[in-house]
């Protein structure tokens, strides 16, 4: 009789013990993948030649996730799951081969990985390993990329092209911009989002020293960035930088609120609104300012140069915002939206993975938008799906920054999303490009944390087995 009374305890102690290794298997993974797009800065990998060991790492990752957030229960994963059956019949169909084109494989599996093992992290970890992980993966990638950010300013000071691994380098390229990885657009989108990141950094961590600490990195990154002359990452970082403040300061007068809900409520949404303009408009004047300053020392020689002996030039652009903002994407996306008016039947089915903008003369790579690549791609149906994830997103992020029961780094969170998506206005290196861009996994983790943080599901408590 007692052993069949015991019986069921055993079987939840078994079954505690193996979602306790799945947790760790899932973990150990997460961060593996993760932390290897700094490898694939330095090989200079895209998806012709990225690690077969990192596509098999995130393969296994995406079972782990489903089985342990039991994903198929939250709205923002079924939008996600949805938008990649539509993106994966587009694809399919007609031409049944496109999808075993390596572009187009390849942004199924990522979409895949992004959206089970990245956005599921928030519905997987309590609260205090997300911190700890977190904590770690991104003391890590912050040493690394500050590393590469002083090897750039070493690039664009000496103007000696760096070589790293296989086809990677460091170097400043035909435009005089500095470029990390392939495109200084990817480099600057790069550094923004990792400044961020040093910023959410230190105020998720207790520790006086670390905070300190953390203020060296952003020296580098933020020179890098601007000698990137990125003027959608510029924007972007000044965005997220800006909604720091207004959370930061909406957190202020909460906590110092007896009545923590309506006290103060108008009084730090108007001084929260200002001071996130001052931030946006402060830094990104600033950052602006950076590259002609840099070009003035580095042509007086008040410190010594390997390199530029001519007055007249310069290592780096410092055109800033004088010449056209746009940079031809008003034309192309005249050219696109022509091309809709024209074929109205491509705006409900979208066009081919393969070339989607063969409708335009000259090559392009992308349409300099994420809503539009969205739209020429999968349709209205896609678009919609798209942006049902996005608002759905925002309302929990919303939800986060006034809830005071949440601890500060999860009410500073939402910076992170709304920096990509409002970047994303004029560029596309947040959706289904992983092969060696970081931002896509940051933005579905940053969004699966908000979700779960403001749903009711996140995962308060620590089994009694794991905490032994």
């Amino acid at each position: 009789m007692s052993e069949t009374a015991s019986l069921p305890f055993v079987v939840d102690r078994q079954d505690e013990k193996l979602r306790r290794g799945m947790k760790a298997l899932y973990v150990g993974l997460m961060a593996f993948c993760l932390l290897s797009f700094l490898w694939t800065l330095l090989i200079g990998s895209g998806v012709d030649n990225m690690p077969p060991i990192i596509w098999y790492a995130r393969m296994a990752t995406v079972p782990l996730a489903m089985y342990l957030g039991k994903l198929w229960k939250n709205t923002g994963f079924r939008i996600l799951a949805v938008y990649t059956a539509v993106f994966f019949l587009r694809c399919f169909i007609p031409d049944q081969d496109s999808i075993f084109a390596e572009e187009v494989a390849e942004n199924v599996v990522s979409a895949l990985w992004l959206f089970s093992a990245c956005y599921g992290m928030g519905y997987i970890l309590t609260e205090k390993q997300l911190t700890k992980f977190l904590l770690i993966c991104a003391g890590i990638w912050l040493a690394g990329m500050t590393i590469l950010s002083g090897m750039g300013i070493f690039t664009a000071w000496t103007e000696q092209t760096i070589p790293l691994f296989s086809n990677a380098e460091i170097y400043v390229n035909e435009d005089e911009r500095v470029s990390i990885v392939y495109l200084a657009t990817i480099t600057g989108a790069m550094l923004g989002i990792t400044i961020l990141l040093a910023v959410l950094t230190a105020f998720s961590t207790r520790s006086k020293l670390t905070k300190r600490l953390l203020i060296f990195p952003l020296i580098p990154l933020i020179l890098a960035l601007a000698l990137t002359d990125s003027r959608t990452a510029y924007i972007s970082v000044s965005i997220g930088m800006g909604c720091m403040g207004f959370s930061a300061i909406y957190h202020h007068y909460q906590c110092r609120s007896n009545n923590k809900v309506n006290k103060h409520n108008w009084k730090s949404l108007i001084f929260g609104i200002l001071v996130m303009l001052m931030i946006f408009a402060l830094l990104l004047w600033g950052v602006m300012q950076i590259t002609p300053l840099f070009n003035h020392v580095k042509m007086r020689g008040v410190l010594p140069r390997a390199y530029a002996e001519e007055v007249e030039k310069t290592a780096v652009s410092s055109r800033g915002f004088s010449g056209h903002v746009l940079t031809g994407r008003a034309e192309l996306w005249e050219k696109i939206f022509e091309y809709f008016r024209q074929n109205p039947i491509a705006l409900l089915i979208g066009e081919s993975k393969l070339s989607p903008l063969h409708i335009v003369n000259n090559y392009k790579a992308h349409c300099h938008s994420i809503f539009i690549q969205v739209l020429l791609e999968s349709g209205i149906p896609g678009l919609l799906l798209f942006l049902s994830f996005v608002v759905y997103t925002l309302i929990h992020a919303i939800r986060a920054i006034r809830d005071p029961e949440q601890p500060l780094w999860i009410r500073l969170l939402p910076a992170i999303p709304v920096s990509l998506w409002v970047g994303d206005l004029a560029e596309n290196f947040t959706w289904l490009r992983s092969s060696q861009c970081p931002m896509p996994a940051i933005l579905c983790i940053a969004a699966g944390i908000l979700c779960a943080q403001t749903s009711g599901r996140k995962n308060t408590k620590t089994s009694a087995l794991e905490s032994n």
